[in-house]
């Protein structure tokens, strides 16, 4: 992706002369959401996961991203129209199917408000944190992205999405600053 990047740099439109180099170490390129999805599909189709679970760590992060995932698309049939002039095709409509093969059993959200989360990065030791988003304009941008992917009580945030997939009795919510041993058996009654 890096070759990609610095090739559209240096003969890409907006390429003027007397631009600084291209710099391969700073430069981090991202992955497009649909290539994102369908890599975390194909990895969750595997044996691994399907024979030991999974856990997701700050993906899916919105709805759409679940929807990507765990779904796919199958075209609805139509009866063909016989007064539909010749060439004057109907486009093809689809419903989402959710992917049985590779939609969790349980899901587990772990949760907490925007304060505590910043508090929390900003106890991180220097070197755990270095070259990270882990610090305040960087928690604080992906909070508020996150937030306005996921606006609470609209129905569309990832959680609603596995509740509606596999039920609300399956998906657990545990605030992250519940003492980690409170934290553990709450998951454990859901597994169990």
């Amino acid at each position: 992706m890096k070759d990609a990047a610095a090739e559209e740099y240096m003969n890409g439109p907006g390429k003027k002369k007397g631009a600084p180099p291209f710099d391969r170490d700073n430069c981090h390129p991202r992955l497009s959401d649909d290539y994102l999805a369908k890599l975390v599909q194909i990895q969750l189709s595997s044996a691994a996961c399907q024979n030991k679970g999974f856990i997701l760590e700050g993906f899916p992060r919105s709805q759409d991203d679940a929807k990507a995932v765990f779904t796919y698309k199958k075209e609805i049939k139509k009866e063909v129209d016989p007064a539909a002039e010749e060439g004057d095709e109907a486009e093809p409509e689809y419903e989402e199917i959710l992917d049985e093969k590779i939609v969790p059993q349980y899901a587990i959200a772990i949760e907490a408000d925007d304060a505590s989360l910043v508090a929390r990065a900003k106890e991180l030791p220097p070197a755990q944190t270095e070259g990270t988003h882990h610090n305040d304009a960087g928690m604080v941008r992906r909070l508020k992205e996150y937030r306005a992917r996921n606006v609470e009580d609209s129905g569309a945030t990832v959680k609603d999405f596995f509740t509606q997939a596999i039920g609300y009795p399956n998906v657990l919510i545990i605030d992250s600053m519940t003492p980690e041993g409170e934290q553990l058996l709450k998951m454990k009654e859901i597994i169990e």
